[in-house]
């Protein structure tokens, strides 16, 4: 029968090739070249790890385990699987024959260049050069929400080759640092639940063979944690259930930055974000299945909403995480297949611990709307958090239920971000439809009378409460005050200083009118200082010079693009300054002599903005450490 099978596989397949029978059923079929020599070290390697790989006996499906070798053709270098080792699950062969075996002949007809310029074209990489590129894993529930230069052979055409989970894992020498090409891992949607074990095997037989693919970080694992981490984590277990419970949140779960590991060989240490999956709270089936799938995934600083709130060391809201890119947030695809939309992430610092952030993931009701989504669901989240999480602060040093910026994600503006500012004095957390007057008394019962569901704890029954927030100021109201003084004005509105300049700023005023005010053609006009007004830039300027002063006598200078993100200005400091990223504030100094915090994209595109506009080129700005 062996001989039989043998034949049958072979004959399948358009290379020629050699391969070698499982002794088990939890073994591959490993299959290579007729023409491969031992002598090249890594396809020898992998074929090794594919006939040490044992596949758990549960997974009652087909496995394809293909490699992507990278080779140089007239210059150029590519990517390809053509007579390159892969394996087969030896379970149940008209599954292999319909499925895998021509998903394996479509792989081979294709090579993918590595060797682009400029991060914009990422997103447009075939799936394993960009893995190639960005050593780091990428996955997805079914290969139908790849774009076809994504994966071009996947199209809609082929069936039932369209419905498949796949897993692409950068494998390095182990005493290396450059990606040696990448494993592919292909099954049907149905055992994605089982694809992070999968991969963990995949690990143990990379080792054995002197390759590796990831470092998997297990410095919050139970065994691992003191006593000082575990009751912060305690807390916060049980701050989830009553904050999931309260607001009728499908997940939320928690992720930690480690400082003494990294996923990607050469980048420094604590760029990488796990996952803590002992400590969660799911209340709904969708999101339980997007929890237990995406186990294992990490994130990099700045990817996703939780990314973005690690990297301003404060909160971020994005409205439809779905429209991220893979770059930008790997578990898209996992969101968009499990149907997750909003979601908001804080990023705190305990007591407990002083040195470790937490970041907190909330997902938001998917049928949660009006006029003030999201302001009035996040005041009551954070009003409940202020209650549940007493050893904790907003990262930032901000305590929580009070005054909050929140970065929001924009895709509308090519995916830019703006800020909200949320104002809660509340002692306890307002209903959803309450309080549409800020600062208006209304009464809070502990039971929804429509549903019965639960919106505040017991000890809130029948309490008054007040919720203050930013009140909703156009252009018109603040042009009636144009000539007043700015501390005036910000009193009369009931908002802190800094609260008043960002919403001057979301109205393009970068710099209050105190002088002379025209209004032509419906453009705020006002009169610079003497030493602005004279100056002039050039139409093509594209960079700034930063002067940034840290501590007190130590100065650093270099030149900052225009188009800068948050995140590059945060790295061209601290490689500078010799520091860890995620461990300073950055903020600049104001016409008034104020100190403002720069928390997202937005308030820095907004400064280098208004100082190019009236001819200044070199910005100030001043770094301060984090501390606890």
């Amino acid at each position: 029968p062996y001989v039989d099978d043998e034949k049958r596989l072979l004959s399948q397949f358009k290379e020629k090739l050699s391969c070698s029978r499982p002794s088990h059923a939890k073994d591959l079929w490993v299959f290579w070249s007729a023409t491969d020599h031992p002598s090249v070290r890594i396809t020898h390697k992998i074929k090794s790890a594919l006939q040490l790989l044992e596949v758990p006996e549960y997974i009652e499906e087909p496995v394809l385990i293909q490699f992507w070798a990278p080779v140089t053709i007239e210059g150029r270098r590519f990517l390809t699987t053509s007579d390159q080792p892969f394996g087969l699950g030896d379970i149940g062969f008209d599954k292999i024959d319909e499925t895998l075996c021509p998903y394996r002949n479509r792989s081979v007809d294709y090579k993918f260049v590595v060797d682009v310029e400029g991060e914009s074209e990422e997103d447009d990489l075939g799936f394993p050069a960009r893995v190639f590129r960005q050593k780091f894993p990428e996955w997805t529930p079914d290969v139908r929400y790849y774009s076809p230069k994504q994966h071009p052979w996947c199209d809609r055409t082929l069936d039932p080759v369209d419905y498949l989970n796949l897993c692409a894992l950068p494998v390095f020498e182990t005493c290396g640092k450059c990606c040696a090409g990448v494993l592919e891992l292909v099954t049907p949607v149905q055992v994605s639940d089982y694809i992070s074990e999968v991969c963990r095997n995949i690990r143990t037989v990379l080792e054995a063979v002197d390759l590796k693919f990831s470092v998997e970080c297990n410095h919050f694992d139970k065994e691992n944690r003191n006593e000082d981490l575990q009751h912060a984590l305690d807390e916060i277990s049980e701050g989830l259930k009553v904050v999931c419970t309260t607001h009728d949140l499908p997940l939320a779960q928690i992720w930690i930055p480690c400082k003494h590991c990294s996923s990607i060989p050469e980048k420094s240490p604590g760029v990488v974000m796990s996952r803590i999956d002992d400590i969660c709270y799911v209340r709904h089936m969708n999101a339980s299945s997007f929890f237990r799938n995406t186990r294992g995934i990490q994130l990099q600083k700045g990817q996703g909403v939780a990314g973005r709130a690690y990297l301003s060391h404060n909160s971020s809201f994005c409205k439809d995480i779905t429209q991220f890119s893979l770059t930008e947030y790997p578990l898209v695809h996992y969101a968009r297949h499990h149907k997750l939309v909003g979601c908001f992430a804080i990023c705190l610092g305990s007591s407990y611990t002083r040195e470790d952030d937490y970041i907190l993931e909330f997902f938001l009701p998917v049928d949660f709307e009006g006029d003030e989504y999201p302001r009035i669901l996040l005041e009551s989240i954070l009003a409940t958090m202020k209650q549940h999480f007493p050893s904790f602060k907003v990262a930032s040093g901000e305590q929580l239920g009070v005054e909050l910026s929140v970065q929001v994600i924009n895709f509308s503006m090519v995916k830019n971000s703006d800020c909200i500012q949320i104002c809660q004095t509340a002692r306890s957390p307002p209903r959803p439809e309450a309080l549409q007057n800020g600062g208006e008394m209304a009464q809070v019962n502990s039971l929804d009378p429509q549903d019965g569901r639960n919106i505040v704890s017991a000890e809130q029954r029948d309490t008054v409460v007040t919720s203050e927030r930013t009140p909703q100021i156009t252009l018109e109201v603040l042009e009636q005050h144009f000539g007043r003084k700015l501390v005036d004005v910000a009193k009369s509105f009931n908002v802190s200083r800094s609260t008043f300049k960002r919403i001057c700023r979301d109205h393009k005023i970068q710099r209050w009118p105190r002088r002379k005010i025209d209004k032509v053609n419906d453009c705020v006009c006002f009169e610079l200082p003497c030493e602005q007004s004279m100056a002039t830039v050039p139409h093509d300027v594209n960079t700034v010079t930063i002067k940034a002063e840290y501590i007190e006598d130590i100065l650093i200078k270099f030149q900052l693009s225009l188009t800068a993100r948050m995140v590059e200005l945060e790295e061209e400091i601290v490689k500078r300054l010799k520091l860890k990223v995620g461990c300073i504030r950055i903020k600049y100094r104001d016409e008034d002599g104020d100190l403002i915090f720069l928390s997202c994209d937005s308030d820095l595109q907004n400064y280098m903005n208004a100082s190019t506009a009236s001819g200044i080129t070199t910005i100030k700005m001043v770094v301060q450490p984090i501390t606890n």
